[in-house]
């Protein structure tokens, strides 16, 4: 059979937000495409949007949307972790292709946030182990898997990709002394930078959310701390 006659898979992205409004900036060359986490650049790829909101309703959603999924090679997904579990099962039950390859975003801030709860720990490896494939954006990353006790066959590293394009600088190089820190994830570790920072005689600037950084917290003095801004304000650092 040669290449151009094999079935090209059927792909399918999993968002629990709108990615409409980035795909069309980016098209556009007004976005970056670091949200869209590869969709943009698998032409076949199609996206669906289940939603944030919790509780009844967004379980109602997501159980309505599984004989959707199961018409897909592959799901790709960050989030929605038990939906991911049964639809993984419901394939291996009725031998469907439907493979479920999970985004490791926020993984270990799980590992760690819920090492005190067995019961919670034991579903989250039960449902990362009914995966095909966990994707990891760093070797710590993997490890931590691996020390939960997933095995290593279910894991891939594959660094987080940059927008080279979109951050290219568009006026030209610059050298300050200065040093950036942009990051509103919920493993970052502010306190412990503004500690080391405190000690040096350089200049920072750091770019995150209220929930990384209270207004009520300490900054030192040649810290600026700046809130929640867009990633066109935040290429003006490059």
């Amino acid at each position: 059979m040669s290449y151009s006659s094999k079935k090209i898979p059927r792909i399918v992205y999993l968002f629990t937000g709108s990615r409409d409004t980035i795909l069309s900036g980016v098209r556009a060359g007004e976005a970056t495409d670091m949200p869209l986490y590869g969709l943009n650049h698998i032409p076949s790829a199609e996206h669906l949007t289940i939603g944030a909101s919790g509780g009844i309703t967004k379980l109602v959603r997501a159980l309505l949307v599984i004989p959707r999924l199961v018409q897909y090679d592959f799901v790709v997904a960050q989030d929605n972790v038990l939906l991911g579990y049964i639809v993984s099962v419901y394939a291996r039950i009725f031998r469907l292709k439907t493979r479920w390859l999970y985004l490791a975003m926020t993984s270990s801030v799980l590992m760690r946030r819920h090492a005190a709860h067995p019961i919670r720990l034991f579903l989250l490896k039960k449902f990362w182990a009914s995966y095909a494939r966990i994707v990891c954006l760093s070797r710590g990353q993997l490890e931590d898997f691996v020390r939960l006790g997933i095995q290593r066959e279910h894991l891939v590293f594959l660094p987080f990709g940059v927008d080279a394009h979109f951050f290219h600088p568009t006026d030209g190089t610059r050298e300050e002394d200065l040093i950036v820190s942009i990051g509103r994830d919920a493993g970052r570790d502010y306190v412990t930078l503004f500690k080391a920072a405190e000690r040096t005689h350089y200049k920072y600037i750091v770019v995150a959310s209220h929930k990384n950084i209270p207004s009520g917290m300490p900054v030192p003095a040649n810290i600026s701390v700046l809130y929640d801004r867009s990633y066109i304000e935040l290429r003006e650092f490059v």
